[in-house]
């Protein structure tokens, strides 16, 4: 909130139900060691912990920076955003702390130092005490308000309906910052792939620089490398979103479509399949590739994966593509990284390095863990 401001607005959100970490998403309970590590550097189990009950949402409008807001109620407190992580395997979490457990939390806290003063004597004011990047800030300098003037309008996507969504940029990290959140077993899996590359290496990718964008309504999150921009496309469906590598040899094709059930979604996931297999593109998984929890009552999930290379008359990789299709709670996303010219990559370590990062992106793009 800037500096001046007499008061804010209130934002509205729908809660779910208590939960505990370690179960706030079927991605994160069968890996609750990645959100243990995401919360403290040594992987310690701090407040809360794994079992601790937490609050979660069932509409998924909280974003990043809103950690701190009290949730209330009736003129009642019900708890406070929390968040704890910024990034979970790539992914933005967020959940609250139940106000039964404030004395908990204020107990297990540091006592604040003698000489420590708050913000509002001797002049100590910090900038960045609001919700997100604003370029009304008056505290901002010319660049930062440039910066944050780039992405303050939303991209409004149309939905079969008829309907709005609005795809918000969240922040801009580097590479490195997003590699730092992922499993151990994604870590090893890219390592292994760059050691065998002789023209770019892990330390060529991570000072790369990733925008991250959410869309509030359905909680989807998508990563694209900075350098690239975005284009959209609506049918009946939902909204095809592409972007292209600065040399135009890789296409990162990302389709979203919000509905009302996991039914609803599968319907538009299967019809999103018939639509690319028109062009040859089958889209159909190994049974080790696909993530089912369509059953689970609190947070139903389905995700496939699915890769497929071309070859030209001699045998040679000539093509190749890479798709990963979720369905959270009804909602559907898409994402599509295609190579159409493998030699020509090969022969260009620039668009090789934006291929291995759409790729790592394509696979993290996926919905807010909530």
């Amino acid at each position: 909130m800037p500096v001046n401001t007499a008061s804010m607005s209130a934002k509205t959100t729908v809660l779910e139900e208590r939960t505990s970490l370690a179960k706030i998403s079927p991605r994160v309970a069968n890996n609750p060691t990645g959100l243990s590590k995401a919360l403290c550097s040594d992987g310690g189990q701090y407040y809360p912990g794994m079992n601790t009950e937490v609050i979660n949402f069932k509409e998924p409008n909280i974003r990043k920076a809103h950690s701190g807001s009290p949730l209330t109620y009736d003129n009642k407190i019900l708890g406070m955003v929390d968040g704890g992580a910024k990034l979970v395997d790539g992914k933005a979490c967020v959940w609250a702390i139940p106000a039964a457990d404030f004395n908990k939390l204020f107990n297990q806290g540091t006592p604040l130092s003698k000489p420590m003063q708050s913000c509002d004597q001797g002049g100590i004011e910090n900038k960045y005490m609001y919700s997100g990047l604003r370029s009304d800030n008056p505290l901002l300098s010319p660049e930062e308000v440039r910066q944050a003037k780039q992405f303050e309008n939303p991209m409004k996507i149309p939905t079969g309906g008829g309907e709005l969504i609005q795809l918000y940029h969240d922040y801009r990290m580097s590479f490195g910052e997003v590699y730092e959140t992922l499993f151990d077993d994604e870590k090893q899996d890219l390592i292994e792939i760059l050691d065998a590359e002789e023209s770019i290496s892990l330390e060529d990718l991570l000072d790369k620089t990733i925008d991250l964008y959410v869309e509030d309504v359905t909680g989807i999150t998508l990563m694209i490398p900075s350098q690239c921009r975005l284009s959209r496309t609506a049918d009946d469906y939902g909204t095809l979103i592409t972007t292209s590598s600065p040399g135009g040899l890789i296409t990162m094709s990302v389709y979203i479509s919000p509905n009302e059930s996991m039914d609803n979604g599968l319907q538009a996931m299967s019809a999103f399949k018939s639509y690319m297999a028109t062009s040859g593109m089958i889209l159909q998984p190994k049974d080790e590739d696909v993530d089912d929890f369509t059953d689970d009552e609190d947070n139903p999930y389905y995700s496939e994966h699915i890769e497929k290379e071309g070859s030209n008359q001699n045998g040679d990789v000539q093509s190749g593509w890479y798709a990963d299709l979720i369905i959270n709670d009804g909602d559907f996303l898409a994402v599509i990284v295609t190579v159409n010219d493998w030699a020509g990559l090969d022969n260009q370590p620039d668009e090789l390095m934006y291929f291995y990062l759409m790729e790592t992106c394509a696979s993290l793009c996926d919905f807010t863990i909530y």
